[in-house]
């Protein structure tokens, strides 16, 4: 039976808009039926996928992906039974308090320079793959500047003014770019068909975060330049790092941190000579990566679909790192603890203590085997809600 997801997206970006744009073709490539509630239309070739934002029919899904915290003003009228992930970017941490136990999975979206207090997030990128005709593409001599930090765009306002030889598209990733300190050969960009076209032409990209991504995964120099300072031009030798500190920056940067203009543009010259044979080897190692991020998200997707239709059992499940579980002077009683906070969170009976000192590692249900107590479903099922039982993916 194929799956049904609502995807409801708050878009308010152009990363985002790309964001969900990638993940929402990702998943009907998957197969998924997927219906759309959003603050925007974005996909105008998929014009079928929108559903009603005044339709209440929200339980007929299998699962919600949500995307942003704004987004559940789309839906807040409903109620939902059905599992929820939460798909979120790291910048909106400062802006919103996060309600943990509120989901069922946290997906975080891109930079994992920021931690959250629990240990059940996840890594999304954007999973680009574009293909074109090759003979289509005229290289112009153009520079990309895709940078979501307005601090750092505006740290680069004197040095881009420099480069009076090239022809520079900024990329508006905020609305609040004053072109009025810039000179004429520079362009803000705001139209995400130019955006494509640019991107495809571009000589060279100076970005970070998604938009690295982007820039590599289309076999184009890249210099990672971010909030966390300059990472350098992204090579063979580099990405493994710049990717598991999430295209910031500087790998241990520090948050606007000073900008070396000269080793700038030395590694511009150095990126016009980068070979085709490593630019297609950055693309093969970073979608190999991208590829290991999907592969959790899909199986994650199933497993809380599949245990809503009770079939649980197909699943190795394992204690969440996060908890511990404390015996008590009373024989029978336990209580769960946050191992990080330190907080009591729940009281336990032995035969739920029992149950999570044989997840302790990763076991399918029906392993579990016991003197006095056999497996109680509903008690398994209610660990999940609360993750106290995750899915082991086997990563």
């Amino acid at each position: 039976m194929t799956k049904k997801i609502l995807f409801v997206s708050y878009i308010s970006n152009i990363r985002d808009l790309y964001f969900c744009e990638y993940l929402i073709k990702f998943l009907i490539i998957q197969k998924y039926s997927i219906k759309v509630i959003s603050n925007k239309k974005h996909i105008t070739e998929f014009d079928n996928i929108y559903e009603d934002i005044t339709s209440q029919n929200t339980n007929q899904y299998d699962l919600v992906l949500l995307h942003n915290k704004q987004a559940f003003k789309l839906i807040n009228k409903r109620e939902i039974t059905i599992p929820i992930f939460y798909l979120f970017n790291s910048d909106e941490i400062f802006k919103e308090n996060i309600e943990v136990y509120k989901y069922s999975e946290l997906f975080l979206c891109g930079k994992p320079k920021i931690l959250i207090d629990n240990s059940s997030y996840n890594l999304l990128n954007i999973n680009f793959d574009e293909t074109f005709d090759d003979g289509q593409i005229e290289e112009e001599k153009n520079i990309i500047i895709a940078e979501s930090s307005i601090i750092t765009i505006n740290k680069l306002v004197p040095w881009l003014n420099t480069l009076v030889s090239n022809k520079i598209y900024i990329i508006s990733i905020k609305d609040h770019i004053d072109l009025k300190n810039f000179n004429s050969n520079i362009h803000i960009v705001k139209n995400k068909n130019k955006i494509d076209r640019l991107f495809k032409n571009a000589k060279l990209i100076i970005a970070d975060d998604q938009f690295a991504i982007k820039g590599v995964m289309l076999k184009k120099p890249v210099l990672l330049l971010g909030s966390y300072g300059y990472g350098g031009l992204i090579t063979n030798d580099n990405i493994d790092l710049l990717y598991k500190d999430g295209f910031t920056g500087r790998p241990g940067g520090n948050f606007d941190e000073y900008l070396p203009f000269e080793l700038i543009n030395y590694d511009i010259q150095e990126a016009y000579y980068i070979s085709a044979n490593e630019l297609e080897a950055l693309k093969i190692k970073l979608k190999k990566y991208i590829n290991m991020e999907y592969s959790t998200f899909i199986k994650k997707i199933n497993f809380y679909t599949e245990v809503n239709a009770d079939k649980i059992h197909e699943y190795m499940l394992v204690k969440n790192p996060l908890f511990t579980v404390i015996p008590t002077n009373d024989t029978y009683t336990f209580y769960l603890i946050n191992n990080i906070t330190f907080q009591f969170l729940y009281e336990l009976t032995e035969e739920e203590s029992i149950y999570l000192d044989f997840f302790k590692t990763p076991h399918l249900i029906k392993d579990f085997k016991h003197d006095t107590y056999k497996i109680n479903i509903e008690t398994i099922k209610e660990f999940i809600s609360l993750k106290i039982l995750i899915y082991d993916t086997g990563n």
